[in-house]
């Protein structure tokens, strides 16, 4: 008679993580993920939280995906990783922790130079987009470029093409010397340890001239016959201005004295009992005219007396 031997039930061990380790480097943008060992019968649904462990240990709550990016927020702080192993039949594990090593800034780089459109004497505030760690007092040299450099050359060429030095500020304000130059600002990127990173270069277009206009205008009595208008011009290389000279009655009505235009006007006969305005339109060097600026008219002109 054959005996048949029962072999006893093997029970299945508890759902337990082995080991668990991070993969990735702890520096910032790095992608952090994770490995771990399971043991104890048919794996199911394990569960795992990423935290960031802030000052004083407190932990935010990050995401419940398979990784996590590491950023900025994260610099100078721990990822911690909870880790529950769970058995098929739903069997709760008991949690593991790990927690990394203090999260280092990546390399400091400028991703981003751009100077926006320039004028005379409107102040210039590039965009710029910087990476790596908290940023610091980065090192910003403005250059003024007779013509448009090539961005591989700019360094190298600053000396040879004619380049400027001109300001030493991350904002920079064009004067009249600037216009229809070039602007260059080179960009030294620093982190807050003060690690530098690569220069970074922008170049503009040429600057733009500002309006032309006139301030500080008045009449001069040079003599008892001759009258000079004088004022001040801005905005731009001054080009040929527009100067008039007009008859006003006691009435008010205006008229221009024909062939009267340039800053000195002699008084003739025709004058008497007039009073005189002067007119003056400002110029650029490129024809851009401003607004025509008539002075308060002088006192009535009479003949002299004998």
């Amino acid at each position: 008679m054959e005996v048949m031997t029962v072999l006893p039930t093997v029970d299945l061990g508890p759902p337990i993580c082995k080991s668990i380790q991070f993969n990735g480097s702890m520096i910032e943008g790095e992608c952090l993920s994770f490995s771990a060992d399971y043991i104890g019968g048919e794996k199911g649904n394990c569960t795992h939280e990423w935290f960031r462990i802030k000052k004083k240990g407190f932990r935010e709550k990050l995401t419940s995906a398979d990784y996590w990016e590491l950023t900025l927020s994260d610099v100078g702080m721990c990822i911690e990783l909870d880790y529950t192993p769970f058995r098929k039949d739903g069997l709760k594990g008991f949690p593991v922790i790990i927690r990394s090593s203090i999260i280092h800034p990546a390399e400091p780089k400028g991703t981003e130079l751009i100077i926006p459109v320039c004028c005379e004497d409107q102040q210039v505030v590039p965009k710029k987009s910087y990476y790596g760690g908290h940023e610091g007092d980065g090192v910003y040299n403005w250059y003024r470029a007779n013509k448009k450099m090539e961005m591989a050359d700019m360094i190298t060429t600053f000396s040879s093409e004619g380049a400027l030095a001109v300001g030493n500020d991350i904002i920079y304000t064009p004067t009249l010397e600037d216009v229809g130059a070039y602007l260059v600002l080179c960009w030294l990127p620093t982190r807050n340890d003060g690690k530098p990173g690569e220069p970074v270069i922008a170049i503009s277009n040429p600057v733009l001239a500002a309006l032309p206009v006139v301030s500080n205008v008045c009449i001069k009595k040079l003599s008892s016959t001759a009258y000079v208008g004088e004022r001040k011009y801005y905005g731009g290389h001054e080009g040929p201005n527009i100067y008039n000279w007009y008859r006003e009655t006691a009435e008010g009505t205006t008229s221009i004295i024909n062939g009267a235009n340039s800053t000195i006007y002699e008084v003739t006969d025709f004058d008497y009992n007039f009073q005189l305005i002067f007119g003056y339109m400002p110029a650029r060097s490129d024809s851009i005219v401003g607004e025509l600026k008539l002075l308060e008219p002088t006192k009535t002109i009479f003949p002299e007396l004998p």
